[in-house]
């Protein structure tokens, strides 16, 4: 992968959390800040229990159908589509399962890729669909900590620390693109080199180059839901109280979300580079974690050729 045009764009697509739209509307919406880069999520509405590799179930396939349609008709097809998932680890996620696979296959047919976040144990059947289009899909895969109270407590829907890194190392010699995710970075709990060290160590001994990172960040309501989570642990006056400097920003037509203060999350990513970079990793910053590391303006030439250099890099299996 072209490390240098992703790092220069200073993109980092794979963590979005779109907003559902709701069912009968456009299934893909432009992503905010990259509406001119052809970068849209993806809302996919309606059960998925009822699908299986072998026998889908007729709502997949009017989606499906419906998302072939809308691709088709577009005047210019996106480069990247988004998955949904959660800012919140404790969050349950969508599978990868068959019904995911059905829309990953058409996206790859319309040679697309597809962005996809898993915190689970992926069954070798599905990683065998996935290596198929593997040149069109790229794998999120978020850590928390390698403090096993906290996994339980803040990611009871996750696969282990240690499977989910196994998944990492499985991909990539399947010829997968995986990106390993520090995120989200939990402020006062995730953020120290007690805390931050090992957890790097660990990925650094999967053979992954680089990391993505980005700091907890809050949605509209989300606040009572962390403190409902953290109070009975004792962490909630521990984490909210570093958002008492802190950034809203609300771009048209998106919620309003509430960062960390731009000093505050320096530090902490400060911290973390040093520690990737004894060992041997590059970090990346979360672009959705930190909208205000970049310039509010559209994209000039020189960014748009770096973002089709970046989508091209994606496009490579590793040898």
């Amino acid at each position: 992968m072209d490390r240098t045009a992703l790092a220069d764009s200073g993109l980092q697509l794979f963590s979005p959390h779109p907003v559902p739209a709701p069912i009968g509307e456009r299934m893909l919406r432009p992503l905010p800040r990259f509406r001119q880069s052809h970068a849209y999520s993806i809302s996919l509405d309606g059960p998925n229990d009822a699908d299986s590799l072998f026998g889908p179930d007729s709502q997949t396939l009017q989606l499906v159908q419906k998302l072939d349609d809308e691709l088709t008709a577009m005047r210019e097809r996106p480069e990247l589509v988004v998955f949904p998932a959660s800012n919140l680890p404790w969050a349950p996620q969508a599978p990868i399962d068959a019904r995911t696979l059905r829309f990953v296959r058409l996206l790859a047919s319309h040679e697309i890729v597809a962005g996809l976040t898993c915190r689970s144990i992926l069954s070798d059947e599905v990683i065998d669909q996935l290596s198929s289009v593997g040149q069109w899909v790229r794998i999120n895969i978020p850590v928390l900590s390698t403090d096993v109270s906290v996994q339980k407590a803040l990611e009871p829907h996750s696969a282990l620390l240690t499977d989910r890194l196994q998944l990492a190392r499985t991909l990539k010699q399947r010829g997968i693109q995986v990106q390993v995710a520090v995120e989200p970075i939990i402020p006062n709990l995730t953020d120290s080199r007690e805390t931050l060290e090992p957890l790097i160590e660990k990925i650094a001994a999967t053979g992954i180059d680089s990391i993505s990172a980005g700091y907890l960040y809050l949605r509209p309501g989300q606040k009572d839901a962390v403190q409902r989570v953290l109070e009975p642990h004792g962490w909630s006056e521990l984490v909210l109280s570093a958002f008492c400097e802190s950034l809203v920003i609300r771009e048209p037509g998106e919620p309003q979300l509430t960062f960390l203060s731009k000093s505050r999350r320096q530090r902490g990513y400060a911290l973390l580079m040093s520690i990737a970079a004894e060992h041997g990793l590059a970090a990346l910053l979360s672009f959705t974690a930190n909208p205000d590391f970049q310039a509010r303006k559209a994209p000039d030439a020189a960014s748009s050729a770096r973002f089709q250099a970046f989508i091209r890099s994606l496009r490579r299996r590793p040898r």
